[in-house]
């Protein structure tokens, strides 16, 4: 008999979800914006898919890579986040389609060795990453 998944944070019935991921652990991650609407496009083309939930104020994504479990939140400017957030990924050619798809939405997409970086109209900045070799 097994026993059921527990989570730190939730009880058992919340970690129920959309899609089925290989692992019951998977980060949280929240930003707080005023303008749901018109940060949206930007995460549709950051994470190459549609949400899996969507209403007026919060709108959440479950990528499987990154496995993360990503909201938008509307809130007044107050409470707005200004974050710097990334996305390690495997090989080159992840980075250069994530990047694509961001610039295919108008997004400003500025390139280093191994990086990209690009922000959401609310300012919140993203670096995708190359993991290298050595990890």
């Amino acid at each position: 008999m097994s026993t059921p998944a527990t989570s730190c944070c939730a009880p058992p019935e919340h970690l129920a979800s959309a899609i089925a991921f290989p692992s019951n652990m998977r980060p949280h991650i929240s930003v707080n914006v005023t303008d749901i609407a018109g940060v949206r496009p930007f995460y549709a083309a950051l994470f190459g898919i549609e949400p899996v939930k969507e209403r007026a104020d919060y709108i959440k994504w479950e990528p499987i890579s990154p496995p993360v479990n990503f909201t938008l939140n509307l809130h007044p400017p107050a409470l707005a986040s200004a974050e710097e957030l990334g996305i390690e990924v495997d090989v080159a050619t992840e980075a250069e389609a994530i990047a694509s798809r961001l610039r295919a939405v108008g997004v400003e997409v500025t390139q280093g060795d191994n990086v990209y970086r690009a922000s959401d109209k609310a300012g919140n900045r993203w670096e995708i990453s190359v993991r290298s070799a050595d990890h």
